[in-house]
């Protein structure tokens, strides 16, 4: 997996668009898995798996610790312990994801096929989605939806990351990558979606993470990391406008899971930019067709 984009831990107004490839999910539900694994390139065991697909804001979680001796020398063990935490509603995404190394030992020739060796790729994993199925109520034919999130957590230590993602109908989807140490309290806006009235799917996801290769580290050293996400990703509301760049604050946007979504403002400094940018997107969505 290659992050797409990154920025530092700083409030304020995130106005950044890349790419991930996204999970495919058909209708309303949310998503919540967690897990730890070790391997030799990848987690090819998970230690602990907790995954729901069914439940609302229900807390997955998988965490503990497990010893492995050194390759040619078993009187030295390497500890690998994990933490993870997801759970998912509408609007509200939650993750936790740490790790931790002691003793680390590198073994060219450990085999995950026969169990011998020290593995050589450790991961923690924790991700939560939810997709809903978005309906407009006014007069407008043709909309333009930007949406607002508010995400707060903290990184620190090294091998962890978070990505947020984001996919509206049939557009590509959006990230955002956090990978620098720190605390975070950012606001996170999307590219302006131009469509019609017709419904429209939304899913959104973020996944944290804590990954290590022992490959390239000295025997007997110590790694940790966390990716903190646990106080939330938040969908705040819909910057909803028609195709003339009027905000449609009297109009309504409702989901087939029963819940609404606020109509508010893209905060400045985006404000302005991302409105003139949604009336020329859709200028040249016309001219096309």
């Amino acid at each position: 997996m290659k992050p797409v984009a990154s920025f530092s831990p700083l409030a304020g107004v995130a106005c950044l668009i890349s790419s991930f490839a996204l999970f495919p999910v058909q209708g309303a539900s949310v998503f919540s898995w967690a897990f730890y694994g070790y391997g030799k390139d990848s987690s090819e065991s998970y230690a602990d798996m907790s995954d729901s697909s069914t439940v609302p804001l229900l807390e997955v979680s998988a965490d503990g610790s497990i010893d492995f001796k050194h390759t040619g020398n078993p009187g030295e063990t390497l500890t690998f312990s994990a933490s993870t935490l997801a759970s998912a509603a509408s609007q509200r995404l939650r993750t936790h994801a740490s790790g931790q190394i002691e003793n680390t030992h590198y073994d060219p020739d450990y085999d995950y096929e026969t169990d011998t060796g020290t593995p050589s790729y450790y991961t923690s994993w924790a991700e939560a989605s939810y997709t809903e199925t978005l309906s407009y109520g006014g007069t407008a034919t043709n909309y333009i939806s930007t949406y607002i999130m508010r995400l707060t957590g903290d990184v620190s230590g090294v091998g962890t990351f978070t990505l947020v993602e984001i996919s509206h109908g049939n557009e590509p989807s959006q990230s955002w990558f956090f990978s620098d140490e720190g605390s975070y309290n950012n606001i996170i806006v999307s590219q302006a979606f131009v469509h019609g009235g017709a419904p429209q799917e939304i899913t959104v996801r973020i996944l944290s993470s804590f990954q290590q290769s022992m490959e390239f580290q000295p025997d007997g050293d110590y790694l940790g990391g966390s990716a903190n996400f646990g106080n939330t990703l938040e969908v705040l509301g819909v910057d909803l406008r028609d195709d003339q760049g009027n905000l449609l604050t009297g109009e309504t946007i409702t989901s087939d899971a029963g819940t609404s979504y606020a109509i508010i403002a893209v905060p400045e400094p985006c404000t302005t930019i991302l409105a003139s940018l949604a009336v020329f997107a859709y200028a040249v969505r016309r001219r096309a067709a």
